[in-house]
């Protein structure tokens, strides 16, 4: 299927690879080289993440800010180190004041996040501070985007922490089930 112009292969890039042309094709992990007839076949390396989503959740609101935090377990066999936890709002409606290491109502109130390592096997709650410039933030996903280090390579995943707020209490809207929260308290125990 070389020839056929609809099919993968007929779909590349050139790219410069170690100083020789590569066509790059539609088809994951398959390089070939542009200047010779064979083949030169790469496999892709695909790290799974280290950190996993635990599914323990906090929600606490601080006046009109809001705590969010998540759960998280190092399923790896070696400790990986926490870098940067940065919020993720795919809708807006939110700016991030602190995060860090810690459950919610457990942050320190400076922005700097210390590095926090995570043993192999062991939890650690991520959390992070968030005013809010809306009203009401239900419906609204908010994620959290993690840099870390394991045994000297960095990499960054991001968790889909919240995808809808609307089961979260906050003073002045109605929940999900349309009555108003009676605490602000968190929606799971915070550990």
């Amino acid at each position: 299927m070389a020839g056929d112009s609809d099919s993968p292969e007929a779909k590349s890039d050139l790219i410069e690879f170690g100083g020789h042309p590569i066509h790059v094709t539609a088809k994951p992990g398959h390089l070939q080289r542009a200047s010779a007839p064979g083949k030169v076949t790469l496999t892709p390396v695909v790290m799974q993440a280290p950190l996993a989503d635990n599914g323990g959740r906090c929600a606490v609101q601080v006046g009109r800010n809001l705590e969010l935090g998540i759960e998280l377990v190092n399923q790896s066999s070696s400790p990986v180190i926490v870098r940067r936890i940065t919020p993720v709002f795919a809708l807006g409606g939110f700016r991030p004041t602190t995060s860090g290491a810690g459950s919610c109502g457990a942050l320190p109130e400076s922005r700097y996040v210390q590095p926090t390592a995570i043993l192999p096997g062991a939890t650690e709650w991520v959390a992070a501070t968030l005013k809010v410039l809306v009203h009401c933030p239900q419906a609204r996903p908010v994620g959290f985007k993690l840099r870390y280090s394991q045994s000297g390579k960095t990499g960054t995943t991001v968790f889909n922490a919240f995808p809808d707020l609307g089961q979260i209490p906050y003073r002045g809207c109605t929940t999900a089930s349309g009555r108003p929260p009676t605490t602000a308290s968190p929606t799971t125990a915070s550990g």
